[in-house]
């Protein structure tokens, strides 16, 4: 009992520390103001080409949500988010080669 309540222990104190150096990574790389640009000006080119729900995946991907995070929100499978976003890829590589 008292080895797995000190490899608890461990444990805990190895998450917290990758924790603190996670979060001294993000407060030390400043915001690129020509990145957030450049995502807006692609999130307008999307809306242009696409339809609400593709619109919807797109936004959510670029703000960093993963694919099965995606689908869980928006009540649809992984295949069907792949899908759209997939055929929304299409779209816009035809439209801006």
């Amino acid at each position: 009992m008292r080895q797995s309540i000190a490899s608890f222990h461990r444990a805990e104190e190895r998450r917290k520390e990758t924790e603190q150096k996670y979060l001294k990574t993000l407060r030390a790389k400043p915001t690129d103001p020509f990145e957030e640009l450049e995502a807006k000006l692609l999130l307008h080119d999307l809306a242009v080409v696409s339809s609400k729900e593709q619109y919807a995946l797109a936004s959510m991907r670029l703000q960093g949500y993963s694919i099965a995070e995606t689908a869980c929100i928006q009540g649809m499978s992984e295949k069907r988010v792949r899908g759209l976003l997939r055929e929304l890829y299409r779209v816009y590589l035809c439209l801006f080669p």
